[in-house]
């Protein structure tokens, strides 16, 4: 096989013919990030108004773009963003389902039929879909179709364990389960040296391994009549005699599907593992790194080896082509037999949904149990007893403040021991609490838990569960928080969170829980050096 060295082109779509217009560009990259459904590109243009000698080159939004490689393509799309200073960035053609909306009712389909349907409705061509039957019922009010894709695919994830990659290629959508093969990263800078592997060499390697956002003990709580019933657990025994006991505790909630049995298995299995992730900069490039795929490192001595999933990746097409990664263990030992999976757990269901007793937290009493009544069955059962039940609604954000302003002055007993009232409702008193103080928040406030997790302890598992809902706004996106969002802290290695109180264009205030010992105010810039973003609920 020929490799021969990188050559890039951007073409420019002129009358229905592809014009080269690579020789009156600089600066093209992509960005390409794990389950967006659309990668970006960036280029500039040598322009100046003032020099009539360098040719206009008038380049627009809607203008379809592509890159290639030699002859083959890397990218197509349509230019999304024009800038006076003569940078553009443009999307391939998944941008539209980020974008068009639509009403949509699934009623109890198996949940890859509810991915076909929503396709056909939206006039999406559909490359590929798993079998999934997995029964979804759900109405989405004015949803785009990639938020009602992701959130099938994660009631699917909820109940199985399953993963799914989904991205845009050749104008189809295509949805595989999470990709495990191996692909091997060659460069090859010039025609008279042999290709080699591109993670010889690595550049600066950053980034490290954290318990932050691991347990290995899940309960499912049914919470009715000031009540909290355990309904179903799973936990495992040697990572817990490894890490020490790390509990979540999830709230029953009326958009959950499946037994409780199946609910907290999959999410031990998604817990219980060491996370981790690395950011390797300007390694050389090659086209074959894309998001989700996984990747060997062999090299000890930049402190990166084994096998890696890319998360996100840009690539920067110049000479030579270079790119950055993101990447995320594929497979990390689970305490005790060193096997991803879930060998050593143990799943229960106490008989705690009748008779009105409670389960001690942290036990695991196996009893036959209701394992194969689904959750929605069970809270219909509860209905039918108590009669109807009104519709749950909120004060959206200004709710969730309100509870928190009255706790503002609360403090850890004794000081500087993590110890309060938050921590001792939650079930892990005695940890880093700026999480759980929010989960409290959001279930004093009567928040549903499809709005906002009351069962959540870290950072991360925040800003993951608005991420995956596409209701994450990023630091540099400009975005102004409302009274209610969730400040994200995570980008100079501190790791914390707030509720936004108040916020103009310059500044904006926040409650927050575990700062200085206590339930405190703070006021920050938008530039501030440790800000990654805002989780922006979608209030009923």
């Amino acid at each position: 096989m020929y490799y021969g060295t990188d050559e890039y082109h951007l073409l420019l779509m002129r009358a229905g013919v592809w014009e080269d217009i690579t020789s009156q560009t600089a600066n093209l990259s992509s960005t390409d990030e794990m389950n967006t459904l659309s990668v970006e590109v960036s280029f500039s243009i040598n322009a100046n108004p003032l020099d009539k000698y360098i040719p206009k080159l008038a380049v627009q939004v809607g203008d379809k773009i592509k890159i290639r490689n030699k002859d083959v393509e890397v990218f197509q799309g349509v230019i999304t963003e024009d800038n006076l200073d003569f940078t553009y960035i443009a999307h391939d053609f998944g941008w539209y389902l980020n974008k068009s909306t639509l009403t949509f009712q699934a009623n109890n389909a198996p949940a890859d039929s509810v991915i076909t349907q929503l396709c056909s409705r939206a006039g999406v061509s559909l490359g590929n879909v798993p079998a999934m039957p997995q029964k979804i019922t759900k109405l989405y009010v004015g949803e785009t179709i990639s938020g009602i894709m992701t959130d099938v695919l994660s009631q699917v994830t909820t109940l199985t364990g399953r993963e799914f990659l989904y991205r845009v290629e050749a104008g189809k959508l295509w949805i595989r389960d999470m990709p495990n093969e191996v692909v091997t990263l060659t460069h090859h800078p010039a025609w008279n040296i042999s290709p080699y592997p591109a993670t010889w060499a690595l550049g600066k390697v950053s980034g490290g391994h954290s318990l932050d956002s691991f347990s290995n003990a899940v309960q499912l709580i049914n919470e009715g009549d000031n009540v909290a019933h355990i309904i179903a657990s799973a936990e495992n025994a040697a990572s817990i005699a490894k890490f020490g006991r790390v509990q979540t505790t999830l709230i029953v909630s009326d958009d959950m599907n499946g037994t409780p049995a199946a609910i907290v298995k999959a999410a031990l299995e998604k817990s219980d593992r060491l996370p981790g992730e690395f950011t390797i900069s300007q390694m050389y490039g090659a086209d074959i790194a894309k998001s989700g795929r996984v990747v060997q490192f062999g090299s000890d001595a930049f402190g990166l080896s084994g096998l890696y999933r890319i998360k996100s990746v840009t690539h920067d097409y110049g000479h030579p082509h270079t790119m950055s990664l993101t990447v995320v263990p594929v497979s990390v030992p689970r305490a005790g037999d060193g096997v991803v999976g879930i060998p050593g757990g143990t799943v229960t269901t106490p008989p705690a949904a009748s008779g009105g007793s409670t389960a001690t937290p942290g036990t695991t009493d196996t009893v036959a149990g209701s394992t194969t009544q689904t959750v929605k069955e069970m809270l219909e059962a509860e209905t039918n007893k108590s009669g109807a039940v009104s519709a749950v609604t909120t004060g959206g954000g200004a709710a969730l403040v309100a509870i928190a302003k009255k706790e503002v002055g609360t403090k850890e007993s004794p000081l500087g021991s993590n110890k309060q009232k938050y921590g001792v409702w939650f079930g892990m008193n005695g940890v880093r609490w700026c999480a759980i103080f929010v989960s409290w928040c959001a279930n004093a406030a009567g928040i549903p838990a499809s709005i906002m997790p009351h069962g959540e302890a870290s950072v991360s598992g925040f800003q993951d569960w608005y991420a995956s809902r596409k209701l994450f706004r990023k630091k540099s996106s400009g975005y102004i928080p409302q009274p209610g969002d969730l400040m994200i802290q995570k980008s100079v290695g501190a790791s914390h969170i707030g509720i936004v109180e108040k916020a103009d264009s310059n500044s904006f205030s926040t409650i927050e829980g575990n700062t200085s010992n206590k339930v405190g105010r703070h006021t920050y810039q938008y530039t501030d050096a440790k800000l990654t973003g805002f989780c922006t609920p979608k209030w009923i």
